[in-house]
């Protein structure tokens, strides 16, 4: 009997119907049955299924068509295998996906549906996308309620599960699939493997948008259902859309709306950690695209809303207007209070509480290896040190397995977290990340340079521990030297600049390289400025981030010397910041905004600053070459 049933069912597909059968026969694992059902047919599907001779082929024939789920079942029925693979027919599988996907199920036995990556092919057969998946159970359970968790070409199943759940929903004609994952995540655990092992045929057929909408409407009522069943209470079908509306840009929901949806985000959380849908190993997988979907709820505008703060409320309405604040209650970190650090404290005793480094990675991963390299040989590495790697693109996938030599660097930190996005968050995911850092102490690198002195981190973590709570410490700053209300001129003071070797007081940092307390963020207004909706304005908020700090917690932003302690790789210029048209424009307005809004440049105050600290800013003020700018 042979292990693994493969499923197609046919309507058709007299035209891609012999490329499809074809590469399942090629298969290099051919302990399979391969079961046809042709669903009323009214080309030549029949004849071209017929002209194949092999015995694993098992052909069945609906006198009409039935459609998919109802000609699935009928094979389900006849299928004597173990494991239940589907393939479509217009659909090509490459030649090792059986062997894999049935090893996988083999030795991961709490595992009920593994599925594949996929690439989506024009009629031409040319290359048009890659659909990129998520690997991990958390992920794909948690997605069930937003996005997509398994592309349904490429799956294998067990057929006990199929059979204990009754198989497929005949009174859906389409997303019968996401239907089925609804009632499996509550019996089993899923994963995705990540080769692609399915070229995915996209038809373009006139009928597309009615049956997209079908799909949008049977998603719904499967997640309405779900919903209802996790949480024991009606979850209405329009309470759904409201979920489904805040997840978009633009977003449009009254303040009861976002209420309601924030609440039925929480409570399904909770009750997939209460179902054991998801286990404590699990969560730190989803937790960030938790936060980051309430973060986005808190963005929807209500119609109301204007650029300057909002007045203050009590409750969950002012929270929904701040998704800072949200963060802050999410986390159950209760109202921020004062940091207490001790007087003083020796380099091993700092570095000893701890420290968290969250490298932002899009796409450069030459640059990637070096920087990580150059942390392992940080003279603090004994310390407890937290890596998170943010792989801010779908198109690489970060892992501490594999042969290459970026994984096995990755493998050498005894405490790392790789969290791999299959969307560009933009540099407003850093903080996000932060805060979920496990030390209150984070260090914010971009994966554009590295590290060249041995003792940097240990020497900017005791530079750190010297400032005030709150303060912002980094090496890439600007100090401002003359405003009005036409232009602002300012000097840098960065790694690239010699002659600076004393901390110095600065206006603004890159946050690309900074050391805070993560705690900074948790804060309405401050979270507000670092998280944006959209990429382009999350580069400009990114360097509102300090000076937000300086307006609600009286944060001082601080120069750390640091000339031939860092440099830039060779791939720092590719996807560059500042190579985005505008971005000057939109910055230099924001910092406009904030200082009408009462930040107070540091030269405003230079007066009350202790001596030493008002002459190291003068002396940049005067020394250094500026810029100017018009705002």
């Amino acid at each position: 009997m042979a292990k693994i049933s493969v499923l197609t069912a046919v309507f058709n597909a007299e035209k891609t119907l012999a490329v499809s059968i074809d590469s399942i026969l090629a298969q290099s694992n051919q302990d399979f049955e391969f079961i046809i059902v042709d669903d009323g047919s009214k080309d030549s599907s029949s004849e071209v299924i017929s002209t194949f001779k092999d015995a694993r082929i098992i052909y069945l024939r609906n006198e009409r068509n039935l459609g998919l789920s109802a000609s699935l079942n009928r094979a389900l029925n006849s299928a004597k295998g173990d494991y239940i693979a589907r393939h479509d027919a217009d659909d090509v599988s490459s030649p090792e996906r059986l062997k894999l996907q049935s090893q996988f199920l083999d030795v991961n036995v709490e595992v009920g549906v593994v599925g594949a990556q996929m690439d989506v092919m024009d009629r031409y057969n040319h290359l048009i996308a890659q659909y990129p998946l998520p690997i991990s159970h958390g992920l794909l359970a948690w997605l069930l309620f937003f996005d997509r968790s398994f592309a349904h070409p490429t799956v294998m199943m067990r057929k006990e599960l199929l059979e204990r759940v009754g198989g497929y929903d005949e009174s859906l004609r389409v997303s019968q699939d996401h239907e089925l994952w609804t009632r499996l995540v509550q019996l089993t655990r899923f994963a995705n493997l990540p080769d692609t092992l399915v070229h995915y045929r996209s038809d373009f057929d006139g009928a597309g948008f009615l049956k997209t909408q079908q799909q949008f409407s049977n998603r719904m009522r499967s997640r309405q259902k779900l919903a209802t069943e996790l949480l024991g209470t009606k979850i209405s079908s329009t309470q759904m859309r409201w979920m489904d509306t805040s997840q978009k840009d633009p977003c449009l929901l009254s303040l009861n709306q976002k209420q309601t949806v924030v609440n039925l985000i929480l409570g399904l959380f909770e009750a997939y950690k209460n179902t054991g849908i998801l286990r404590p190993e699990d969560e730190s997988n989803v937790y960030p695209d938790f936060l980051m979907r309430l973060l986005q709820v808190g963005k929807c505008n209500d119609g109301t809303q204007t650029l300057h703060p909002a007045k203050p409320m009590t409750g969950i309405r002012w929270a929904l207007r701040h998704p800072g604040k949200a963060t802050q209650k999410l986390l159950k970190v209760g109202e921020y209070s004062p940091i207490k650090r001790s007087v003083k404290k020796t380099v091993k005793q700092i570095m000893e509480d701890g420290l968290s480094v969250i490298v932002l990675a899009h796409e450069r991963e030459n640059s990637l290896e070096k920087l990580l390299q150059s942390l392992l040989e940080q003279h603090s590495s004994r310390s407890p040190l937290e890596l998170i790697l943010f792989n801010n693109s779908a198109e690489v996938h970060l892992s501490s397995i594999g042969s290459g030599s970026l994984p096995k660097l990755i493998h050498q930190f005894s405490n790392c977290r790789i969290i791999n996005s299959s969307y560009n968050w933009g540099t407003s995911a850093r903080y996000a990340i932060a805060t979920l850092a496990s030390n209150e102490n984070v260090l914010l690198l971009d994966d554009d340079l590295y590290l060249r002195d041995k003792h940097f981190v240990s020497e900017m973590a005791e530079a750190f521990h010297s400032l005030e709570p709150f303060d912002i410490l980094s090496c890439w700053n600007e100090l401002w030297i003359e405003w009005d209300e036409k232009t602002l001129k300012t000097v840098s003071l960065d790694f690239l600049t010699p002659g600076i070797n004393e901390i110095t007081l600065t206006d603004t940092v890159g946050p690309g390289i900074a050391m805070f307390n993560r705690r900074v963020l948790l804060e309405t207004r401050v979270m507000d400025m670092a998280m944006q909706r959209n990429q382009s304005d999350a580069i400009v908020s990114d360097m509102g981030f300090p000076l937000t700090a300086a307006l609600v917690h009286g944060s001082r932003c601080h120069y750390f010397p640091a000339w031939g302690k860092l440099a830039f790789h060779d791939q720092a210029y590719q996807g560059a910041i500042y190579q985005i048209p505008d971005r000057h424009r939109d910055l230099l307005a924001l910092f406009k905004r904030l200082y009408k809004s009462g930040y107070g440049p540091v030269l405003s105050n230079i007066q009350k600053l202790p001596s030493a600290d008002s002459e190291r800013v003068r002396w940049a003020a005067e020394t250094l070459v500026s810029k100017t700018y018009y705002w």
